[in-house]
């Protein structure tokens, strides 16, 4: 078996195998499969395929005690965008859970000005600003601000490695999407799997590209 080089931002290796683990759609994915035009047909197959919430953008807002169930609430609520949804993602003691916090969820090209906006000088104090305005209109502005821990947002439109623009079709755990190249790349992440868009399908997936990279050495 040939050599691989890989390169990283920090070093060049030389391997037997790798298994790459970026979304489909990611660029790692189609560098993998230019060598000698291999497999056209899987190369389109994973240009093709939109990752899993790609498009979206997920907001975590950590308060110091869940007031709205204080308020009689669930915590779901329906705002304006670009993030529109929420739902309790945790509880607090009341329902056995570390921490009290709304999960907020964005969908669309509107995330990628948000992105842009919570990019800025001062990402954090506007993305704050941004969840006590949001929130305060459903539960109250000045108990939102209150209670605010800490707040962490993920927008998967601008991350190259897990987005790409061009994904049409939804064909998570077909057969192409997995197949390894006889130069030693294997493929795993979630939508390589049934169960994708779940930790579910990441775990099937990495299980069995750590089964296809040891049976490869075996055969060496």
């Amino acid at each position: 078996m040939d050599t691989l080089t890989v390169d990283t931002e920090s070093k060049t290796k030389s391997v037997d195998v790798a298994v790459v683990g970026a979304g489909i759609s990611g660029l790692a994915c189609a560098a993998a499969l230019v060598k000698a035009q291999y497999s056209v047909d899987q190369q389109r197959m994973m240009a093709s395929t939109a990752t899993w919430c790609g498009d979206w953008c997920k907001v975590v807002a950590k308060f110091a005690s869940p007031f709205w169930r204080q308020q009689g609430a669930s915590g779901v609520a329906a705002t304006e965008g670009p993030v529109s949804i929420w739902w309790e993602g945790g509880g607090g003691t009341e329902t056995g859970d570390e921490v009290n916090a709304l999960i907020g969820l964005g969908v669309g090209d509107d995330t990628a000005a948000f992105e842009n906006r919570m990019a800025s000088r001062n990402g954090n104090e506007e993305l704050r600003s941004f969840v006590t305005a949001t929130l305060g209109a459903v539960f109250g502005r000045d108990l939102v601000a209150e209670q605010l821990l800490s707040v962490r947002h993920k927008c998967w439109i601008a991350d190259p490695l897990t987005y790409a623009k061009g994904g049409q079709h939804r064909n998570y755990g077909h057969p192409l999407l997995k197949r390894p190249t006889p130069w030693g790349v294997h493929f795993a992440g979630t939508e390589t799997e049934q169960d994708n868009g779940h930790v579910e399908g990441a775990i099937k997936a990495g299980e069995r590209a750590a089964a296809e990279v040891a049976f490869a050495l075996q055969q060496q």
